[in-house]
């Protein structure tokens, strides 16, 4: 076996090892710097993007307890990006699911919001029905068909009860700019929108 020595006293096979070695360490320093940039980052109340490349504030990032600092690897812009392009490729499967789920759980989460509040009253998913057919199975506010919740009309968190007489259906837009407003508020709310939109 015939072995050449270079001119710097190494074997061809000793140059080869020496040079994955550096490569590999050379990795290792450019990740340990990597994690320094990230951790000076997060110091700054930063951390950046691992889609978009933007470096942005850390509430910018949904939690995920595997991530770095307890946040995911992508911005929420980036998350919302993805699964709108994935529900555009394939719509039927995300409107199929969203019926299910809402199917199965109307009236739950009312229910689960007034054992939080500790509010008075119950209702059925047969009392909840008698109420969307008594307002025609539409929005009180804006008349709508669509995406129909469970409206409290005087708020759980402003003493109102969870009986069935407090129940109407609304559409989900209506129901989240309510907030915890009474009806009257509400509707003088939207008159005042719409005199300023005017």
């Amino acid at each position: 076996m015939k072995v050449t020595v270079r001119a710097n006293g190494r074997t061809g096979r000793e140059t080869k090892r020496l040079r994955s070695n550096l490569k590999a360490g050379a990795a290792r320093v450019s990740r340990k710097l990597e994690l320094v940039q990230k951790d000076m980052l997060a110091i700054h109340g930063m951390k950046q993007c691992t889609d978009c490349s933007k470096v942005l504030p850390l509430r910018s990032f949904n939690g995920r307890r595997t991530g770095h600092l307890g946040l995911s690897q992508t911005c929420r812009w980036c998350q919302i990006e993805y699964y709108e392009k994935k529900r555009r490729e394939n719509p039927e499967k995300y409107r199929g699911y969203n019926k299910t789920y809402e199917g199965r759980n109307k009236g739950r989460n009312s229910a689960r919001r007034a054992k939080r509040r500790d509010a008075e009253g119950s209702f059925t998913e047969s009392d909840l029905l008698r109420r969307f057919e008594y307002h025609g199975n539409r929005c009180i506010y804006c008349k709508s068909t669509e995406n129909l919740t469970v409206e409290h009309m005087i708020p759980l968190s402003r003493g109102g009860t969870n009986w069935p007489a407090n129940l109407a259906p609304a559409c989900r837009s209506c129901n989240c700019s309510k907030n915890n407003k009474t009806i009257t508020e509400y509707k003088e709310h939207m008159n005042e929108k719409t005199v300023r939109n005017s």
